[in-house]
């Protein structure tokens, strides 16, 4: 069986949240993350606030972690977090169950050096991370694998035969959102990656059929752009609006990795559709619904029915009919109850 977690619109819709709340529900044997180190992902383990560029956010379970054969590792960004996760989990960083796939490719400081001097900050509001300039470099041939680094060493093996075995259970966590694919309508403000289930499965090396596929949408009520010249945002607003409508528990947000304050809006309906048309979500998880219903918070059952769903969400569930769990706060997910159970 083989989950998948991506976001339908520009990232950071909650993927990490939602990751880490289904490992806690569930047993997988392998949770692998594909993407590069260019976005964060959030989640809540003990009380504490955690913000990962590469590791899989299912460190705090039993499963064993991946970075996919389409990964772009930034050593630097993966040592670090190697290190940090290991003292919180209170193991040897060599103990950590991580495969690091040996055709993943290994991120150079002339990728970052390239996409400055491109100016892809200014010209497509880029993290300028070196991600995209590193899988050019994939494409030209040019590029070193993970295998030419001898601090991740031990972690460079092949998951292939946990992938191999029909009875695993795999959760695939995606990185960025289908709104950034790099063949979708955005381009070029774009990321350099194409984010659509057939698209995620190939860059985790799962086999054609081998497998069931459940895919989880992410979306939020109000989506996120990063800052700067970021390509189109079609309803936005500000943050200070925002507060004025809904009330001031409406922080401004920025980016994990750069710190740029992000660009905010309303939900568009009609680009959502679009996702779920192409995607085919199973379920979809509605996050950040306690920014425009933070009564939602009080609800101490896990469910929402039709008859305590608050009004502002009634068309986002009759458009969405998918929608099965809103997110509320970091890590925190009621579930939506029909009338029929």
């Amino acid at each position: 069986m083989i989950e998948i977690v991506m976001g339908g619109q520009y990232g950071s819709e909650g993927k990490g949240s939602v990751v880490s709340w289904l490992v806690e529900q569930n047993q997988y044997d392998l949770v692998i993350r594909t993407g590069g180190s260019q976005a964060g992902h959030t989640f809540c383990y003990k009380g504490e606030t955690h913000k990962m560029r590469m590791i899989p956010c299912a460190w705090h379970t039993k499963s064993q972690l991946a970075l996919s054969r389409q990964a772009v590792v930034n050593e630097g960004v993966l040592m670090a977090e190697i290190e940090i996760v290991s003292k919180v989990l209170g193991i040897s960083p060599k103990d950590l169950p991580l495969f690091i796939h040996p055709s993943a490719t290994l991120l150079t400081e002339d990728n970052v050096e390239t996409e400055k001097r491109l100016q892809l900050g200014l010209k497509l509001g880029s993290t300028l991370e070196g991600v995209g300039a590193a899988r050019a470099w994939r494409i030209f041939r040019e590029a070193p694998t993970v295998c030419a680094s001898e601090y991740l060493h031990p972690w460079v093996r092949d998951y292939s035969k946990i992938v191999a075995n029909p009875s695993s259970r795999i959760l695939i966590e995606s990185t960025q959102g289908w709104g950034l694919s790099l063949f979708g309508d955005h381009y070029p403000f774009v990321t350099s990656a194409d984010i659509t289930p057939y698209s995620i499965l190939a860059d985790a090396g799962i086999p054609f059929g081998l497998h069931s596929v459940k895919v989880f949408g992410v979306l939020r009520t109000f989506p996120i752009r990063v800052g700067g010249n970021s390509g189109e945002l079609d309803r936005e607003t500000t943050w200070a609006l925002l507060r004025d409508r809904f009330g001031d528990h409406i922080p401004n947000e920025y980016t994990t990795v750069t710190g740029r304050e992000r660009r905010v809006g309303y939900f568009e309906f009609l680009k959502v559709q679009k996702f779920i048309s192409e995607c085919h979500p199973d379920e979809v998880f509605l996050t950040f619904c306690d920014y425009p219903c933070p009564e939602l918070l009080n609800i101490t059952s896990g469910v929402v029915t039709p008859q305590t769903l608050p009004p502002f969400l009634v068309d986002f569930r009759a458009l969405i009919p998918h929608t099965k769990y809103l997110g509320i706060g970091i890590g925190k997910f009621l579930k939506f109850q029909n009338q029929e159970g």
